[in-house]
């Protein structure tokens, strides 16, 4: 019985369709989330040397926490890199290839990516402009960037863990070996993948609830979270899909955890002809986006 249910299982795994894409789609997202935790809460004696220092493990941003869930992401990921590997060859894919690693379409998918974030946040970056400009400083320091690349990024755990690790871990998981086993399984549709695929990458960050669950109004900011990580995500697997890499996918990542949530608020700052004129930028944003969008991921353009 138990051979016949191991074939069945086999020959189960050796068909690509949704079923089994879907489940190794919750599969790694358990992987990912989980490890997150679980290595922590083994070496949760290392966080604290005494009871009155001691340090919870939700507690996401103490330096040792971060050093512990960067471990346990950074394995998280091999595993999972692992497993969507051995599962593409068996379906006879190019699993490079399918995956998004290959070398060839990098420059191309970064240069749509960044294009395309940059159309998409010029409301926001007019904002920082403008702040800037009240503040009286430059709205453009290099000196500044270079400081944060240079310095400041490596010297700080929360800085390393939201530019760097969060981005390119949750990238190759959720877009990398998630969504290319959808795109290989041949019942499921383009449009299937970047608006369902997403939603376990939305889903995943259900777990930022729990360590604020006594805050007011936690559900309801974690409903926004899996809502604006969701809308990212549909633009995150498109932009895969249609580059082949994964190289776009994380710099847009990065790019917009350096931006954060547009804040709507911050027009009624301004008066007169810089709060229209914010708007219309606003405006002018979210139509150039759209109008650029699939020219720029057309195949032969920059791809």
């Amino acid at each position: 019985m138990l051979a016949i249910s191991f074939s069945a299982l086999l020959a189960w795994l050796a068909t690509p369709h949704f079923t089994v894409a879907l489940t190794h789609s919750l599969l790694f997202s358990a992987l990912y989330v989980g490890s997150i935790y679980l290595l922590t809460a083994l070496r949760a004696s290392s966080l604290s040397s005494n009871a009155a220092s001691a340090v919870s493990i939700h507690d996401r941003d103490h330096p040792q926490v971060i050093k512990q869930r960067t471990l346990g992401a950074l394995l998280a990921t091999m595993l999972c890199l692992g497993i969507a590997g051995v599962q593409l060859r068996a379906w006879q894919a190019d699993a490079v290839g399918s995956m998004g690693l290959g070398y060839a379409q990098v420059a191309g998918s970064v240069i749509v990516a960044m294009v395309l974030c940059c159309v998409i946040y010029l409301g926001p970056l007019m904002l920082d402009y403008l702040d800037a400009a009240t503040q009286g400083r430059g709205a453009i320091s290099w000196k500044r960037l270079w400081a944060l690349v240079s310095r400041d990024l490596w010297s700080s755990p929360q800085l390393l863990r939201n530019y760097v690790v969060g981005p390119v871990t949750e990238e190759l998981v959720f877009r990398t070996c998630v969504v290319s086993l959808w795109t290989v399984s041949p019942d499921v549709s383009t449009n299937k993948t970047v608006f369902l695929s997403p939603l376990v990458f939305g889903l995943a960050h259900v777990h930022h609830a729990w360590a604020h669950r006594q805050s007011n109004g936690v559900w309801l900011r974690t409903l926004f979270q899996i809502a604006y990580t969701t809308v990212f995500g549909w633009f995150a697997a498109s932009l895969f899909i249609k580059t082949g890499s994964v190289a776009g996918p994380v710099c847009a990542h990065v790019f917009c955890n350096i931006m954060g949530v547009p804040d709507l608020g911050r027009i009624g700052e301004y008066r007169g002809w810089r709060r229209v004129a914010v708007w219309a930028v606003f405006l002018c944003g979210l139509i150039g986006f759209i109008a650029l969008y699939e020219p720029m991921t057309r195949k032969g353009v920059f791809v």
